[in-house]
């Protein structure tokens, strides 16, 4: 089991080794340095103190992650609490260096999240909008291009109750499917 933890401010540490919030890049360099790292049937415990979360379990997590100069493609598979969701599914390539801000990255994401409940996930997770009661299955497709990208949302969602902005009314929704698409840009 390993235990992951961000403190008050903001100090994340792994197995009690604590990183250092002034921006020391050593522990990032070195994973990026690696040419293959996989982690196989772990368990891993995040706790968050800066949100004031509860300890967060995930089981049979299996991480690998290939590095190859500025290419680093990574995936990630767990088992969160069964009251949370299924099975989680990140996967990703992304294009850069260490040194760049992230507007520079380039890349692709997956993201995939079967039988969650989406309001079950807020102590960890914040929402743009406010979101009470959900319950169901996304898979989010998200392409980067140096402070520009995509994306794309495929929802199949049940008894939700979402409000999509500060004075508008929430929406109580027996269910919702379907595809949503949009682009970003850092510069807007």
């Amino acid at each position: 089991m390993l235990h992951v933890r961000r403190d008050v401010d903001g100090k994340i540490s792994v197995a009690g080794m604590v990183s250092d919030s002034g921006g020391d890049p050593a522990l990032a360099e070195w994973v990026l340095a690696q040419l293959r790292i996989r982690v196989l049937d772990a368990t891993i415990v995040w706790e968050d103190a800066m949100r004031g979360a509860p300890p967060l379990v995930l089981e049979d997590l299996q991480f690998g992650l290939d590095n190859s100069g500025r290419r680093h493609r990574f995936g990630l598979s767990a088992l969160p609490p069964a009251e949370l969701s299924a099975r989680l599914d990140l996967r990703g390539e992304v294009y850069g260096d260490m040194h760049e801000a992230l507007e520079r990255y380039s890349g692709s994401l997956y993201l995939e999240l079967d039988r969650a409940d989406l309001a079950g996930w807020k102590p960890w997770i914040d929402y743009p909008v406010y979101l009470p009661r959900g319950h169901g299955g996304l898979r989010l497709w998200a392409t980067l291009d140096e402070g520009a990208g995509k994306l794309t949302t495929d929802l199949a969602l049940a008894d939700l109750r979402i409000r999509l902005g500060d004075k508008l009314p929430a929406l109580d929704l027996t269910s919702l499917r379907g595809r949503l698409r949009g682009e970003y840009s850092a510069d807007a």
